[in-house]
C-alpha cells in the first residue's frame, strides 16, 4: 500500500472527526515514524495481525487515536474512528479497543511521542514575527 494513501485517509477520518491540523500531522509523524522503526514492516504480534494492506490501515487509525490524545483537548474513542471508515466491523473495534497496537507503537518508539512536525515550524516562525 502506497504511503500517499494511508496519509490521505488519515486526512479524511480527521476531517469527519475534525480534528486539529497538529493532530493530523502528529499522526502521519507517527506512521512514519513507525514503519521506518520497523524496516518497512508493519506486523503487530499481540493481536496476531498479519502484514496487509487492512492492517496499516489499522496501525494509521492507532497512530490518529495517539495523535488525538496528545494534541486534542476532546477525547476521541475507537467506535468513533471505526464508525467513519467503511468496511470495517468488529473486529477492528476490538483490535483498537485491546490496546495492543498502541502499546506496540509506544514501545516501538520509546514512548517518544513529542515529535517535531513542520507545522511546529511554521507556528514558531509565524509568532516570532
Amino acid at each position: 500500500m502506497r504511503h500517499s494513501i494511508v496519509e490521505d485517509m488519515i486526512i479524511n477520518m480527521s476531517v469527519k472527526l475534525k480534528q486539529t491540523q497538529p493532530t493530523v500531522h502528529l499522526a502521519i509523524k507517527l506512521f512514519d515514524m513507525v514503519c521506518v522503526s520497523q524496516s518497512r514492516e508493519v506486523s503487530v504480534t499481540k493481536p496476531n495481525l498479519k502484514n496487509s494492506p487492512e492492517n496499516l490501515k489499522i496501525m494509521a487509525a492507532q497512530c490518529l487515536l495517539l495523535a488525538s490524545k496528545f494534541t486534542e483537548v476532546s477525547r476521541m474513542y475507537p467506535a468513533e474512528i471505526i464508525y467513519q471508515v467503511k468496511g470495517w466491523g468488529q473486529n477492528e473495534f476490538e483490535v483498537l479497543k485491546d490496546g495492543a497496537i498502541e502499546e506496540y507503537i509506544l514501545n516501538l518508539l520509546e514512548f517518544d511521542l513529542i515529535l517535531l512536525t513542520p507545522l511546529d515550524f511554521v507556528q514558531f516562525f509565524t509568532e516570532a514575527w
